[in-house]
């Protein structure tokens, strides 16, 4: 439950995030000098950990000379498990603490984020988990285009301000 909780916690604030274990993390590459860990195509600045009882001695040392490098490790948990070297502890990744690939505002909650890094550009996905629309704005500046699903047509998102409203519809059954 502590694991789900963390991932809702990381989409409700429109953090990317990728999800790997302990044989991931013990076949990646510390970079030395600038706090990067290296995991197949993925290079990462921030790992986040859920409270977790049991974790290899192998992977602690790891994520300490992650976090003794300049990476940011933050372990969520009051029961401060599992205990890592230049961790961060909080209870909570809610309110900013990590920064957003895409910020909302309005009627938000429950929309999530998808992000697909393309040759050309990146794609951001927006879909609705909840029980009816909402209406939300999305800060950006980014020039933005809206694909309508039900007909293929691409609009343009233009505004002065970058801030426009979209609205999303549950699916329909």
């Amino acid at each position: 439950r502590i694991y789900e909780d963390v991932g809702r916690s990381l989409e409700d604030e429109n953090v990317l995030f990728d999800i790997v274990d302990d044989d991931v993390i013990e076949n990646s590459a510390v970079s030395c000098k600038c706090g990067i860990i290296s995991m197949g195509e993925g290079r990462y600045d921030t790992i986040v950990i859920p409270e977790c009882s049991y974790m290899s001695e192998k992977s602690k040392a790891i994520l300490s000379e992650f976090a003794g490098n300049g990476g940011k490790l933050i372990v969520v948990s009051n029961a401060k498990k599992p205990c890592i070297d230049g961790a961060v502890y909080t209870e909570s990744i809610k309110g900013g603490m990590l920064p957003a690939a895409l910020k909302l505002s309005g009627e938000s909650e429950k929309i999530r984020l998808g992000v697909r890094r393309c040759d050309n550009g990146t794609l951001y996905i927006l879909f609705n988990e909840n029980a009816d629309q909402r209406t939300f704005g999305i800060k950006t500046d980014k020039k933005l285009f809206r694909l309508y699903a039900e007909n293929g047509n691409i609009i343009e998102c233009c505004c002065d301000e970058c801030d426009f409203y979209l609205e999303c519809f549950p699916e329909l059954d």
